[in-house]
C-alpha cells in the first residue's frame, strides 16, 4: 500500500501539480457530507475507507467499481463499507483485525476500505492458500471475523477447526450471510479513529507466506505524490485491475484508484486471452498486470489495437526487454514497470521515456526514496557497481507478524547497481546468484537473453549443485524447441560459462496466484534436499 516519504519542497509542489494534472485536485463547491468529514479528520487515522467517503462526496454519481455483478458508483460503495464497517464492530474491537479470502470484486475493495474504517486492519488471504495455510495465518493473526467466498468455505471450515476462538464466517455468494449482514447493519458512520494498517502476506516464492505489517499512513498522500508524478493515472480513468488484489501489487493499485478517483474494474476470473476485448467493450484507459499476464494478453488475446489505453502498469516479477519492445509494437509506448516489494512498497517505476534511453532499468527512485548498494562488508558501493540493494521508501513494513518491531530502510532481497545518473538496474535476487567454476552468474540475465528466443513462450532459469563446477545453471522452457538448438541459440549471445549446462523443455511451469514462477518447485523436483 501506500505511505508518507520524505519529500522535499520541491517534490511536494511537483507532486500537487500532478494531482492537478490527474484531476484529482480541483475546485469544488463544499458538500454537507465532506464538510462533515473535513471537520473529523483531525481525529481520524487516514485509510481507505476514508478516500472512499471522501471519493463520495466530491462525485458520488461516477462509476467507482465495475465488476461481475455490474456497477457502483462513489455513493453506492461508501454505503456498503459503512454498514461493512458497522457489521465488523458488531464482532471486533478496534485494534483487531479481519481476515478475508475473496476473489477481486466490489466485496475485496470494501474489505479494504471497511477494515480501515472499522479499525479492524484488512488481512487479505490468498485464494490459492491451502487449509493448513490458512490455519496458519488465522492462528497468528486471530482475526474477529473472516470473510469468505463460498467457494472456500470449505477449506476456511478446516482451518479454523483448531483455533481457541474462531472468527465470525461472513460468506459471499447466493445465500450467503455478508449481504444479509450489510442489510441489517447502520448506515452511518462509526464514530471510531479507524486504522491505516494492512498485513499484505508475501508470496512465499522462497518459503512459507510471512505477514508483513504496513501502514496506509500517516498519509498516502506521500506516495500518491510520487506516483502520479511517474504515471499519468487521472480522476475518472477506467483501470483494469488482473492481479489479485490479496496481493501487494494488486492491493496497492486498487488502492491509488481509490485515492484517485478511478474506476476500477475487477473480474473474479480475469483471463488475459480476454484483455482486448475487455479494453475495448468497457473503453479501458489503464491496466494493471504481472508480467505473465502480459505475455498471455499478447499471445491469446486476439487481433486489435489500443483505443483508448493509455497505460500497462506492470509489477510483481521482472519485466523482460523483449517482452516490453512486444507490447510497444502491439499497443504503444503505454508500459510503466513498478519496482517493488511486499515489505519496501514500491521504490521506482520505470517510464515509456526511461525505456527509450536505458533499456532494463527499473527507473529512478520515487521522490524522497533513496535505493544504497552494499556490498558483503556491509559498506557502500560507489556508482555502476553491483551489490544488495537497500531502500528507504517511507512506506517500509512495520515488520512480520510475530516478530520484532522493524524500523529503517529494508533489504529488499535483490542485488543491483545505480548508474551514474541514478537509474537503478536489477540484476537479480541476492539467494539465486550462483558461483560457477568461480565466475559468478546470474540466472535473470540468462532469463532476460532467452526472451528473445522466437520458440521458447516461457521459461526459467536455476542454480543446481554440480560436481565439477559447484553449481551450474539449468533451464525450464516452454515451447517447440530442441534442447541442444537452444544452447547453440545462447552461445551466440552470451559467454560459454553463462549457457546453462542443461535445458529441459516443459509443458507448463509452476507458478503462484500472481504469475511468479516457483522456482524452488523445479528445484525439489531434482534435488528434494535443496527445494
Amino acid at each position: 500500500m501506500f505511505g508518507l516519504p520524505s519529500l522535499s519542497p520541491g517534490e511536494v509542489i511537483g507532486g500537487v501539480r500532478a494531482l492537478v494534472r490527474a484531476g484529482v485536485i480541483r475546485p469544488m463547491l463544499p458538500r454537507p457530507s465532506l464538510l462533515g468529514m473535513v471537520l473529523e479528520l483531525p481525529m481520524l487515522r487516514p485509510n481507505l475507507g476514508l478516500a472512499v467517503a471522501f471519493q463520495a462526496g466530491t462525485q458520488p454519481d461516477a462509476v467507482a467499481v465495475i465488476d461481475d455483478r455490474g456497477m457502483l458508483t462513489w455513493a453506492e460503495l461508501d454505503n456498503r463499507v459503512t454498514r461493512l464497517a458497522n457489521a465488523l464492530l458488531q464482532h471486533g474491537e478496534p485494534r483487531g483485525c479481519v481476515a478475508f479470502m475473496v476473489r477481486n470484486g466490489r466485496e475485496a475493495l470494501e474489505c479494504y476500505a471497511a477494515g480501515g474504517r472499522s479499525g479492524l486492519a484488512p488481512v487479505p488471504l490468498n485464494t490459492w492458500a491451502t487449509g493448513s495455510e490458512i490455519g496458519r495465518i488465522l492462528h497468528m493473526q486471530r482475526p474477529a471475523v473472516l470473510v469468505v467466498d463460498e467457494e472456500f468455505t470449505d477449506a476456511v471450515a478446516h482451518a479454523v477447526r483448531d483455533l481457541d476462538d474462531p472468527p465470525v464466517l461472513l460468506t459471499i455468494g447466493p445465500g450467503g450471510s455478508y449481504e444479509t449482514a450489510l442489510a441489517s447493519a447502520s448506515s452511518s458512520a462509526p464514530f471510531v479513529r479507524g486504522t491505516g494498517k494492512v498485513v499484505i502476506h508475501t508470496s512465499g516464492t522462497t518459503g512459507a507466506p510471512k505477514g508483513a505489517e504496513r501502514s496506509v499512513g500517516t498519509s498516502g498522500l506521500g506516495a500518491m505524490l510520487g506516483f502520479v508524478t511517474k504515471v499519468p493515472l487521472q480522476r475518472g480513468d477506467r483501470l483494469l485491475i488482473g492481479p489479485p488484489l490479496f496481493h501487494g501489487f494488486g492491493g496497492g493499485v486498487a488502492g491509488a484508484a481509490v485515492l484517485i478517483g478511478a474506476t476500477s474494474i475487477l473480474f473474479r476470473g480475469f483471463d488475459p486471452a480476454d484483455f482486448q476485448r475487455i479494453v475495448d467493450e468497457h473503453v479501458v484507459d489503464a491496466a494493471a498486470l504481472v508480467p505473465v499476464q502480459v505475455r498471455r494478453a499478447l499471445e491469446d488475446g486476439g487481433p486489435g489495437g489500443p483505443g483508448r489505453l493509455r497505460i500497462i502498469l506492470t509489477s510483481g516479477s521482472a519485466m523482460p526487454v523483449a517482452l516490453r519492445q512486444r507490447v510497444q509494437q502491439r499497443w504503444g509506448e503505454v508500459t510503466y514497470d513498478l519496482y517493488g516489494s511486499t515489505e519496501a512498497g514500491w521504490v521506482s517505476i520505470s517510464t515509456p521515456a526511461d525505456f527509450r534511453e536505458r533499456r532494463g532499468t527499473v527507473g529512478q527512485p520515487g521522490p524522497g526514496m533513496h535505493v544504497e548498494v552494499m556490498g558483503e562488508d556491509g559498506r557502500r558501493l560507489p556508482t555502476g557497481e553491483i551489490g544488495r540493494l537497500r531502500v528507504t521508501t517511507g512506506m517500509e513494513f512495520a515488520g512480520y507478524t510475530g516478530s520484532d518491531t522493524h524500523r529503517g530502510p529494508v533489504e529488499i532481497g535483490d542485488l543491483g547497481y545505480v548508474d551514474a545518473d541514478g537509474y537503478l538496474f536489477v540484476t537479480g535476487r541476492g539467494d539465486e546468484m550462483i558461483v560457477s567454476g568461480g565466475e559468478n552468474v546470474y540466472p535473470s540475465e540468462v532469463e532476460e537473453v532467452l526472451e528473445a528466443h522466437p520458440d521458447i513462450t516461457d521459461l526459467a532459469v536455476i542454480g543446481v549443485p554440480d560436481e565439477e563446477f559447484g553449481q551450474v545453471l539449468r533451464a525450464y522452457v516452454v515451447g517447440d524447441v530442441e534442447p541442444g538448438e537452444v544452447r547453440d541459440w545462447l552461445r551466440e549471445r552470451i559467454a560459454r560459462y553463462k549457457v546453462p549446462k542443461r535445458v529441459v523443455v516443459v509443458s507448463e511451469l509452476p507458478r503462484n496466484a500472481t504469475g511468479k514462477v516457483l522456482k524452488r518447485h523445479l528445484l525439489r523436483a531434482e534435488h528434494p534436499s535443496l527445494g
